[in-house]
């Protein structure tokens, strides 16, 4: 990951408009899996890690790896969309890998997790079971963020509880905390020779939901992301101009 980025925007057009677009092309690119657990059981009758996060939760490329939470996910398939249309740019929506996750726990538990001659589930191996799949699922996630260039935070009032500062913001979702997280502390990427001297070349450098379960709050690091509102979206998607990609990712290092 070279940059990361707060999206504060909840511009209604980036559904009206790029929705659609958007979950074509996640659609297009949904990791299709065996729902057999078989195929990923050896011969001691244990399940193979290494396959199943190959099959479920693969490695895709991509420039920019959105995060948002699950009730803004109309709003991120619209930002995909509009990524895809005005920059080139293909974005990674982290609610493509949690509906896998939900699928392959509910095939584990179904499987191995039910006590006998009962529909109800043990408790103990639920947690284990839930464990597993939640570690597959984060390495996976770190994963993509390290090997995308950007991440993206989609900031509403569905995602962040805005503080007094910066740094008493909060959420309530676990994986989108654990995003943000990941996204502080895992490697920065420089940008290839070329791309550095070319932005050094153009601009002078300087210095920048109601729960039925139990409600937590994680307090969430936002200093090292930059902030683009609606505005500066607009401004970069200009600035632009006919350039695609990488380049037009370099566009947007210039205004911010």
């Amino acid at each position: 990951m070279y940059k990361g980025f707060l999206i504060e925007t909840t511009s209604p057009s980036f559904v009206r408009l790029h929705a659609a677009l958007g979950r074509e092309l996640v659609d297009a690119r949904r990791s299709r899996v065996s729902q057999d657990l078989r195929t990923y059981t050896g011969e001691n009758g244990e399940l193979n890690a290494d396959q199943l996060v190959k099959q479920w939760f693969p490695e895709l490329r991509a420039d920019v790896f959105i995060s948002h939470s699950h009730l803004d996910k109309e709003l991120a398939l619209g930002l995909v969309g509009w990524l895809k249309e005005k920059l080139g740019v293909t974005a990674f929506i982290d609610s493509m890998v949690w509906g896998s996750a939900d699928e392959l726990l509910k095939q584990i538990d179904d499987k191995y997790c039910k006590n006998k001659n009962e529909d109800t589930y043990n408790y103990s191996k639920r947690n284990l079971s839930t464990s597993h799949v939640h570690m597959m699922l984060a390495m996976a996630i770190a994963k993509m963020i390290d090997s995308c260039e950007c991440l993206f935070l989609l900031s509403t009032p569905s995602s962040i509880s805005a503080g007094n500062t910066i740094n008493d913001s909060q959420t309530s979702s676990p994986w989108l905390f654990a995003e943000v997280v990941l996204s502080s502390l895992i490697r920065r990427t420089p940008l290839s020779r070329e791309r550095q001297m070319r932005l050094k070349e153009a601009s002078p450098s300087f210095e920048t939901v109601a729960m039925d379960s139990a409600s937590v709050s994680y307090s969430l690091p936002l200093a090292h992301l930059s902030r683009l509102n609606q505005e500066m979206l607009e401004k970069w998607r200009v600035s632009a101009g006919n350039v695609r990609g990488q380049s037009a990712l370099d566009a947007l290092y210039e205004l911010c």
